[in-house]
């Protein structure tokens, strides 16, 4: 199931109250089924058994989520409340429980898929058929045009993939998607301007998202795992000896990783604390007994009583008595 790999939204999720006031829908409607606590509860049950895509009004409150991700932006470990309903409603369609509205709703996307395009060059601009209804929006993207001194070939046509992909059906969606796509490689398109918020999701994060996994697992799967894709090392020349430092052996004494100390508050708050711990030791190991007895007299030990209040450390009688 997709909602699988959202395992950790849903253990989470479905014992916090959080963030109920944040949802929209459950604003609207006051009851608690439509509030993420209990939408991750009820998907609890779907794994667990309990629950099932049988129960009409369970499907129906997965639907009627916002999406706004105004939940997982406010939520102290923003867990993908987004991702699980999303993967919730795909779960929905491919176990053929869709409502009927839903699938006549995904019937007319995959039957506007379909694009043409005016004009000439290769910057173009999407005018999907949301925009293209408002004609102040339109009217006010042409004075933007005109202002640039810009003239975009127009595309015009139907669903681009986001609505089928919003409404669980993932297999359309991808289809959608990579029609679009050859479309504008066809059209020789090296600049798209949008006006949709949807489109501008689309493009920026399922499509990028898809080529980055396509070109991660190519990459994978055409270059051998080594030690080459570690930092360079750092060698000194002495003595001959063999050490494989890329793809060839250089005659090198030893070699080791360039050393990038971390500037994080915790990497230094470590090193101060193994500075002490250090510091002390020593003290403890060459300080004479008769000089322990008095430290305001040994000049080293008010050095190192320094050192440690200056790195946040309370002084320790070791280091100071």
């Amino acid at each position: 199931m997709y909602i699988d790999k959202f395992e950790e939204a849903i253990m989470n999720c479905r014992f916090c109250f959080m963030c109920r006031h944040l949802s929209a829908i459950g604003n609207v409607r006051f009851t608690e089924v439509d509030t993420p606590r209990i939408r991750a509860a009820m998907l609890y049950g779907l794994r667990t058994g309990t629950n099932s895509f049988d129960d009409e009004d369970f499907v129906d409150a997965l639907y009627r989520q916002d999406l706004s991700a105004c939940c997982v932006h406010h939520c102290v470990n923003h867990y993908d409340e987004n991702g699980l309903a999303l993967a919730a409603r795909a779960d929905v369609v491919e176990a053929g429980k869709a409502p009927e509205a839903v699938k006549k709703l995904a019937a007319k996307f995959v039957k506007s898929v379909g694009w043409k395009a005016e004009g000439t060059g290769d910057v173009a601009w999407f005018l999907d058929e949301t925009t293209a209804a408002d004609k102040a929006v339109v009217a006010a993207t042409k004075k933007l045009f005109a202002a640039a001194k810009v003239s975009p070939k127009i595309i015009t046509g139907g669903s681009i993939g986001k609505a089928l992909k919003v409404l669980g059906f993932l297999p359309e969606a991808k289809a959608a998607a990579e029609q679009f796509a050859a479309f504008l490689k066809a059209e020789g398109v090296k600049t798209l301007l949008v006006s949709n918020p949807a489109a501008a999701s689309a493009l920026k994060q399922d499509y990028r998202s898809s080529r980055a996994r396509s070109s991660a697992s190519r990459a994978s799967s055409s270059s051998p795992r080594s030690s080459s894709r570690r930092p360079p090392a750092r060698c000194t020349p002495s003595r001959t000896t063999s050490c494989a430092t890329t793809s060839a052996a250089v005659a090198w004494t030893s070699c080791s990783p360039p050393s990038r100390p971390s500037t994080s508050r915790s990497a230094r708050t470590t090193r101060r604390r193994t500075a002490a711990a250090r510091a002390r030791s020593c003290s403890t190991s060459s300080t004479p007994s008769s000089s322990r007895s008095s430290p305001n007299t040994w000049p080293r030990a008010r050095t190192i009583r320094r050192r440690i209040a200056s790195s946040w450390l309370p002084p320790t009688r070791s280091a100071c008595s």
